[in-house]
């Protein structure tokens, strides 16, 4: 990416915006946010660094698959030019260390080393000829200790690419985006995830590898049989790569380095497993074997003119992208003074959309248009007309202190706008723009009524048990309300957008309606923060003695607000009379459950005493009356929040299986919760119908005997 073009897109914030934005192939969408942690890797405006004086020494061992240590093997880090401001600097791979005979590595962090932040976590690998390499991402928490990188076994990446009538592509250059490994070296679990819920591929990796900086030892380029080779990664990866070439469309492939992979089963359940908008297999992000044939479609090329106004004056210097560009951090396009544009290497596809992106500084939207381009057309003239916004600058503060609030405001049109739905305003929703250190931001929105939601930056959250978002869900003025309806639904508070999509206010902590009329100058808005009141509970046993490392949930009225706490007393934030707040507790090595409602008028400390949690077993059978073996049991919780309790819990331990003959036994239920029980097999999905009032909301101590159970399939 071009100085100029970071400089006019208002720096690395923006370009992560932006980057999101214009991806909306789902494969590169998932190669995106894989690789995003790298996008972080120096100092920004969002998340200061680690101060100069806060001198870092990064220490660590390379071991073989069986421990035995690696001598001889070089270790990388991201390299930053210095610039200010620093997204302009260039960056790179720099070999920083070699291990001794021991394994062992060490440096301390220089200047021209990637920092390491709350936000900011730079990827470090470790790489020996004829073995894989292994790498992750180091934030402060794994400074402070001992790395262990554990290299593989070589499994080389091979492929041949060939156009549509078999003819060998050659120059063709092939780049690893990104490396996934398994936190046990095995990728069966992670593969039978995918397998099963395609959408998770976009989920958060459990070690991600990003390689998005230039590195020529893990670039290849086809030669003139079309032929590639890249060596070093190791087995037991899924390899991201991006492969371009002049005149033909962009591929990503995720490589599987396994001998004898049988991609074709793993991709035919991608397609019966995923969602409708997913799309046929060309549109999932395909798996692929080590060894491989690539067919390249010709590219299609797009060509026009952005303009505005009934005079058509033309608009310079916008960026002009689709979503199925090479997604490999190349410049974009952008129009001349003349406001042309070419871009190429487009793949063709039935919701073909162009993105243009105007200056920053220029009062212009956002526009994502439809691109209608006939079978076989290897060239189009698409014309886009850009439309007039408003400026809004927003000032986010704590309404108690005054103080400014780091975070994201965006901005949703609501029922009534009459804009919304035209064309150059139908990209109607403002994505989160973030603010400065102290709260200010300034956006583009439409004409028309709408909401500015707010939302604090969220950064490590739960860090030894404190929540990192203390203020209240966003509420609206009396004014205000009587404009926008809200929908209470137990602990859900919605309100409906322009388009009948609901909006959920537990994700914000300021709203505000505004209504702007085009060509207005730039409107200036306060969002405060209600910080609430606050009460700490003491958490005890039947017998009143303290309990301490129970999960608690509701600690806050945010999102995820379940933690883990080690010690018997726990801070509840941002209460008020007007939403009375029931606190949920688990101990789940004691099997012990409770829960109590909080205002925050309540005297501190307020007591939760807990019960013994309830239990259910039986015998899963099918339709056909054969057992249920090896299934995941799930309970399933009609409250939020206990909901988010059980889930926090289950990430931390085994999961509940039935045995070979359908058995099972779930403890640690919630007592008091209506509940409903799911069983998943493979890729079947079961589920237990019939059960009475009194077996969906059980007694604190019950233990619920099913017996044999008939479940229905869902799948």
């Amino acid at each position: 990416m071009t100085k100029q073009c970071v400089r006019r897109l208002g720096g690395k914030r923006d370009l992560r915006r932006v980057a999101r934005w214009v991806t909306t192939c789902v494969c590169a969408t998932a190669l995106i946010q894989q690789v995003g942690p790298a996008l972080t890797a120096e100092p920004s405006d969002a998340a200061p660094p680690v101060a100069a004086a806060d001198e870092i020494t990064l220490r660590g061992r390379v071991l073989l698959p069986d421990g035995k240590p690696v001598p001889g093997a070089d270790v990388y880090w991201v390299q930053v030019e210095p610039a200010q401001p620093p997204a302009q600097g260039k960056r790179w791979w720099e070999k920083r260390a070699v291990t001794d005979d021991e394994g062992r590595f060490q440096w301390t962090l220089a200047d021209t080393d990637a920092k390491i932040g709350p936000a900011n976590r730079p990827p470090i690998f470790a790489c020996k000829a004829g073995l894989g390499l292994d790498g992750m991402n180091i934030g402060r928490e794994e400074a402070k200790s001992e790395l262990t990188l554990r290299l593989a076994e070589e499994v080389p990446i091979r492929g041949r690419l060939t156009d549509t009538e078999g003819r060998p592509v050659t120059g063709a250059k092939i780049v690893v985006l990104g490396v996934q490994t398994a936190s046990d070296g095995s990728l069966d679990g992670l593969l039978e995830k995918w397998k099963r819920n395609p959408q998770s591929m976009q989920g958060r990796p459990e070690r991600m590898l990003s390689m998005v900086f230039p590195f020529d030892r893990f670039a290849a380029e086809s030669d003139r049989e079309g032929r590639f080779t890249i060596s070093g990664l190791g087995a037991e990866r899924v390899v991201a790569l991006s492969i371009t070439a002049a005149g033909y469309a962009p591929e990503q492939k995720r490589v599987v380095t396994r001998a004898g992979f049988d991609a074709d089963q793993y991709n035919q359940s991608l397609v019966a497993n995923g969602p409708a908008r997913m799309g046929p297999l060309g549109r999932l992000p395909r798996l692929a074997p080590p060894e491989f044939d690539q067919v390249m479609e010709s590219e299609l090329v797009l060509r026009g003119t952005v303009f505005t106004g009934p005079d058509r004056r033309p608009v310079a210097m916008a960026l002009v992208d689709t979503g199925n560009s090479p997604q490999n951090m190349s410049p974009r396009p952008m129009t001349d003074a003349t406001g042309r544009f070419e871009v190429r290497g487009v793949r063709r596809g039935p919701n073909l959309t162009l993105f243009v992106t105007p200056p920053q500084d220029s009062n212009l939207l956002m526009r994502a248009q439809r691109c209608d381009v006939p079978p076989g057309q290897t060239e189009a003239e698409v014309d886009v007309e850009l439309k007039e916004g408003v400026f809004v600058d927003c000032h986010l503060f704590d309404q108690a202190t005054g103080r400014g609030i780091e975070g994201g405001v965006r901005f949703v049109p609501l029922p009534g706008n009459r804009f919304a739905d035209q064309p150059g305003y139908d990209n109607p929703i403002i994505s989160y723009r973030p603010t400065d250190d102290d709260g200010h931001v300034r956006l583009k929105v439409g004409p028309g009524l709408g909401v500015l939601l707010a939302q604090k930056r969220i950064t490590e959250r739960g860090i030894e048990g404190q929540p990192d978002n203390t203020y209240r869900q966003a509420s609206f003025s009396k004014d205000d309300s009587e404009r926008v309806p809200i929908t209470v639904n137990g602990e859900r508070r919605t309100f409906t957008s322009y388009s009948g999509a609901l909006v959920f206010l537990a994700s914000h902590n300021a709203a505000k309606v505004i209504d702007l009329t085009i060509g207005a100058d730039h409107a200036k808005f306060d969002l405060a923060f209600d910080p609430g009141k606050i009460v700490t509970i003491a958490i005890e046993d039947e017998q009143g003695r303290s309990v301490s490392d129970a999960w608690v949930a509701g600690v806050t009225e945010s999102m995820q607000n379940t933690l883990r706490i080690t010690e018997s007393t726990c801070t509840v934030y941002a209460l008020g009379a007007d939403r009375p707040r029931r606190i949920r507790v688990l101990h789940p090595a004691r099997h012990l459950a409770g829960s109590l409602v909080l205002t925050g008028d309540e005297p501190a400390p307020a007591t939760v005493r807990l019960a013994a949690t309830a239990s259910i077993a039986g015998r899963a059978l099918d339709p056909d009356g054969e057992p249920v073996a090896d299934a995941t049991v799930r309970i399933g919780y009609g409250d939020q929040t206990v909901s988010d309790l059980d889930r926090s819990v289950s990430m931390v331990q085994a999961p509940v299986k039935t045995d070979a003959d359908g058995r099972f036994l779930v403890e640690n239920v919630v007592p008091g919760e209506r509940l409903t029980l799911s069983f998943v097999q493979g890729d079947s999905f079961f589920y237990l119908d019939g059960l009475t009032t009194k077996e969906r909301q059980l007694d604190a101590g019950q233990k619920l005997e099913l017996g044999d159970v008939a479940l229905k399939q869902n799948r």
